[in-house]
């Protein structure tokens, strides 16, 4: 019986999935040394997550889509010269 079908659901979180990771000799010597190794894995992948996910937010002017922060408001896209729609007046 595969490891995963054999833990019971009521151990897990609800938001928890088991998942089997292969290790060889080293990895497992390494992973040994963790106190909560599932614990670090997860955290592990939320980081690399964080470090490519980039928020965005869409301007209600221009429609355009723009990194979210401080410098989402330093967009021109109403002018004196350009109406809203970015049609010359």
């Amino acid at each position: 019986m595969r490891a995963h079908k054999s833990i019971s659901n009521s151990i897990l979180a609800s938001n928890m999935r088991p998942i089997n990771v292969t290790l060889d000799s080293v990895t497992w010597e390494l992973a040994k040394q963790k106190p909560n190794f599932s614990e670090w894995v997860r955290n592990q992948l939320r980081s690399e997550r964080n470090k490519t996910e980039v928020i965005t937010r869409r301007c209600v002017y221009c429609y355009g889509v723009f990194e979210a922060g401080p410098t989402f408001y330093d967009h021109k896209c109403i002018t004196l010269d350009k109406g809203w729609d970015g049609e010359e007046e």
